[in-house]
């Protein structure tokens, strides 16, 4: 298996780490693929990724040709799916909040992610989950991710599926 990972900025990528962590490649924001946010004042969003909490900014995005959407929230916003949907958008799902969080706060995001990829996997929008670091020490091995994205699928081969596919949303939107 080839797994694939998406870092922020932040994060100092080299070919040994990439090696060390198992993953064949992991992208890098603004090197490797273009993610912006929407509550900034950029205004044009065409061919990035983009995510933010503003939907109705998410969505003109995604109507202006937004390469995709990067979920890193997880609140289940019904509507922005079903704009994914009939925009055939990728989804990416990061989870740097939940490596963030502790407590009662991981424990409600668990949950939380568990119904969004529910919701997304009924309408069979394509997706990947991501760990979107913002610094090396919440990198995961693709092993850990792989771990993390288990608590998600009834299935464990679904979690494999999600965490190799990476390559392909991103090359499919270029």
């Amino acid at each position: 298996m080839l797994y694939y990972d998406l870092v922020d900025s932040g994060c100092n990528i080299d070919p040994k780490m990439q090696f060390n962590l198992g993953f064949k490649k992991i992208f890098k924001n603004k090197n490797d693929i273009q993610i912006a946010d929407v509550d900034s004042l950029k205004s044009d969003f065409n061919q990035y990724f983009i995510y933010g909490s503003n939907t109705s900014r998410l969505i003109s995005g995604l109507r202006n040709g937004s390469a995709g959407l990067m979920i890193n929230d997880y609140n289940l916003d019904k509507k922005l799916i079903q704009f994914t949907l009939g925009n055939k958008s990728p989804i990416i799902i990061s989870i740097n909040k939940l490596m963030h969080d502790t407590g009662f706060s991981r424990q409600r995001d668990l949950l939380f992610i568990r119904r969004l990829i529910k919701y997304i996997k009924a309408r069979k929008i394509e997706f990947s989950i991501v760990t979107f670091a913002d610094t090396d020490q919440y990198m995961c091995s693709y092993i850990q991710l792989l771990e993390i994205s288990k608590l998600f699928f009834d299935n464990p081969n679904e979690a494999i599926k999600h965490i190799t596919n990476l390559k392909k949303l991103i090359e499919n939107e270029r």
